[in-house]
């Protein structure tokens, strides 16, 4: 089993409680892709590899997550559009809250360990 730093563990921690919490789906993947990554302009290929899903998949759902204001588009590079998770939204900064809310979860159950 490969060593893990503490905040590896943390962020993996953290993950398992997002799946708890939405499932284990495509869209919780990209979601929690893009989060780790909210920092960064991604095209569909690195989302896709952000989120361990195809590049199909996050073709099917990144409407969705465009419409809920999860994600937005930042700016062209050649041809491909690259988008960033949106903090700035209504949605997006509830969802920094709840991954707050969850790593500090993950940090408490591991100092009880």
């Amino acid at each position: 089993m490969p060593e893990h730093t503490h905040g590896e563990a943390i962020d993996e921690v953290s993950g398992t409680r997002w799946e708890d919490l939405l499932g284990d789906g495509s869209k919780p993947a990209i979601l929690l892709g893009m989060l780790a990554r909210r920092h960064e302009d991604l095209n569909k290929t690195d989302i896709a590899k952000a989120a361990d899903v195809t590049r199909m998949t996050v073709d099917r759902n990144l409407g969705d997550l465009l419409d809920l204001g999860v994600i937005k588009p930042t700016r062209k590079a050649g041809n491909a559009q690259m988008y960033q998770f949106d903090a700035d939204s209504h949605v997006g900064a509830a969802l920094l809250e709840l991954d707050r809310a969850l790593m500090l979860t993950a940090v408490d159950d591991e100092q009880r360990e």
